[in-house]
């Protein structure tokens, strides 16, 4: 890269800083911070027929979003077999 490219990148990254954004969080994973010091303090939950079914631990928000859509996918196979679809 030009050193003009990373000054714009820098110009960029700075002004979401000073705004306050943050890029968006996986979905179904929640960094605990009571658990910030343990090996695994990404939570995996998902709520379903308005229920929280808490999933687990996990090392990085990636592995917990990753639980998370494999059980979304699990709840809705079971749901179509309950309704007979």
């Amino acid at each position: 890269m030009t050193d003009k490219t990373e000054d714009r990148i820098e110009d960029i990254i700075g002004a979401c800083d000073a705004c306050g954004y943050a890029p968006p969080k996986p979905v179904g994973a929640t960094f605990r911070k009571n658990r910030a010091h343990l090996s695994t303090p990404w939570m995996a939950s998902i709520t379903f027929d308005y229920r929280t079914i808490y999933i687990g631990y996990y090392k990085t928000a990636e592995e917990a979003h990753d639980a998370y859509k494999k059980k979304k996918i699990q709840l809705q196979n079971k749901k179509r077999k309950r309704s007979g679809v």
